[in-house]
């Protein structure tokens, strides 16, 4: 292999060994011509060595940090970055390096298809390179990513960003995929990482750090790699709640008869009328306060029918979208404790219960338990992968996959009046500033809603086999949202 246009920038910190790194030393300078590039954090014997070797001195914390300082060095066409523990045979090098040098690639990753079937998502830290790919609609690339060594870039991808970009690597991922280079992904390198062990990346927070920035940063617009917002009609419930809206709703409110009661039941529907009646018996048998049902787009009996068994409507003849109904809803309602169901399907009045009882007993946020369905032995769909890594990133990996994304879920007044009406309209948002508000956030109870659920080809179904299906493509969306404002006010 003739090394000369490529780079081996090398990490090397007070912990390594001078024997370590002259083995180092050895095993790639017999590489032709290749240039070696040595990041040292303190003073280390280099006697011996040869005049291919480049010492860069200089603070760094991360492995990372050491290669923006070792790149700056360098002037090759090709840098290969590796980590310090790692020593990788020459005829590998060459395999790994061959498309880059080739011109057929601009990048080449670390191939993780072997980690990624093993552990089976069963690491947790996974699932975020997992879920950035989603997010960039890069699926083919799994868990791949520039967190995992070795990678290696030509100085056309380089270009492409800032040199300190490499700090993060995640953000580096972001970028560079988002300027369309060419990655290669080509060969796994196996056995570097210890990946059933917290241990194996510098720190198990750290990582969730690099993410959590790099969506900060990179994340613009809700909007990103074509996800949706699901017709929600932000406009309309901001201008409610700002006093400003020129479109008022229907408004006919029936007060139970039990006025002791604090609870309040939200209902969003768009032509329910085969279900909602059964609905609202089984509410009923709760004795709530009021039964809210947010009629809106709808074209039949929905509003008559909840109205003909007691519930306050609340009718808008054109469709809010997704979630703007529990939004406006709780806005209306007067209980001290917020339950919101869907108007598609029934849950009986005991399945309810319970997180109507947990909130009576202190939790802020009472959320259905869904970890039942979390089977670690398959790949995770990105929802659920969306989801766990959401509560992992809040520090509440405990609550797995549980969120108020599912109905049902109940909220105490105090919870909606500190994170904002606002926010109801993306739940995982709402549930992030749940979750870091020193609030009270139980799972409680587990509904199979994915078996109650009605079906809808149009929103549940992928249309084109590239695409995610349209409900999915929201909530991945809600999902980036939510993260992006954590990092932000994790490192604004």
């Amino acid at each position: 292999m003739d090394g000369s246009n490529v780079a081996i920038v090398i990490p090397i910190n007070h912990n390594n060994s001078e024997s370590k790194i002259y083995n180092l030393y050895r095993n790639y300078s017999s590489i032709q011509n290749v240039e070696l590039v040595f990041v040292l954090n303190s003073p280390t014997n280099t006697r011996g060595f040869g005049k291919n070797m480049v010492l860069v001195t200089g603070t760094w914390t991360s492995i990372y940090e050491a290669h923006t300082l070792g790149m700056k060095q360098s002037s090759r066409e090709v840098i290969l970055f590796l980590d310090m523990d790692q020593c990788i045979s020459v005829e590998t090098i060459e395999r790994f390096l061959t498309p880059i040098l080739t011109d057929k690639t601009d990048a080449v990753l670390n191939n993780m298809d072997y980690e990624y079937r093993k552990c089976r998502c069963t690491i947790s830290i996974l699932l975020f390179p997992l879920i950035t790919n989603y997010f960039i609609n890069q699926t083919d690339l799994k868990m791949d990513s520039f967190m995992f060594l070795p990678y290696a870039l030509n100085r056309k991808a380089i270009e492409k960003f800032k040199v300190n970009t490499l700090d993060n690597p995640v953000t580096t991922h972001l970028m560079l995929m988002q300027n369309n280079i060419r990655v290669s992904r080509h060969l796994p390198i196996r056995n570097l990482y210890k990946l059933n062990d917290k241990e194996w990346f510098q720190s198990y927070s750290q990582a969730v750090d690099y993410h959590l920035q790099a969506y900060a940063q990179c994340f613009k617009n809700h909007n990103c790699a074509g996800f949706t917002s699901g017709g929600r009609r932000i406009d309309l419930l901001t201008d409610l709640l700002s006093d400003k809206g020129e479109i008022v709703p229907l408004i006919k409110s029936n007060i139970y008869a039990d006025a002791k009661s604090n609870l309040s039941i939200i209902i969003p529907a768009q032509n329910e009328e085969k279900c909602i009646r059964s609905i609202l018996i089984e509410c009923k048998k709760l004795n709530p306060l009021e039964i809210v049902v947010v009629v809106n787009g709808s074209s039949d009996r929905t509003a008559s029918i909840a109205e003909e068994l007691g519930a306050t409507i609340i009718v808008y003849e054109e469709k809010l979208g997704l979630d703007i109904g529990r939004a406006i809803g709780a806005y209306f309602s007067a209980g001290e404790i917020v339950l919101f169901l869907d108007g598609d399907f029934v849950i009986p009045a005991h399945d309810i219960k319970p997180f109507v009882d947990a909130i009576k007993q202190g939790a802020d946020v009472a959320l259905n338990n869904q970890n039942a369905f979390l089977d670690k032995k398959s790949q995770f769909h990105p929802v659920l992968a969306c989801k766990y890594a959401l509560n992992i990133a809040c520090g509440r990996e405990d609550l797995g996959i549980c969120s108020t994304v599912a109905i049902p879920h109940a909220y105490s007044r105090k919870c909606i009046e500190t994170i904002g009406y606002e926010s109801l309209a993306n739940p995982a948002l709402s549930y992030v500033k749940s979750l870091i508000g020193g609030l009270v956030v139980e799972q409680v109870h587990q509904v199979d809603v994915n078996v109650l659920n009605r079906f809808r080809p149009t929103t549940h179904y992928r249309m084109q086999k590239d695409r995610l299906a349209p409900t999915t493509s929201v909530i991945m969306g809600d999902h980036i949202e939510a993260l992006k404002y954590l990092g932000k006010v994790r490192y604004s």
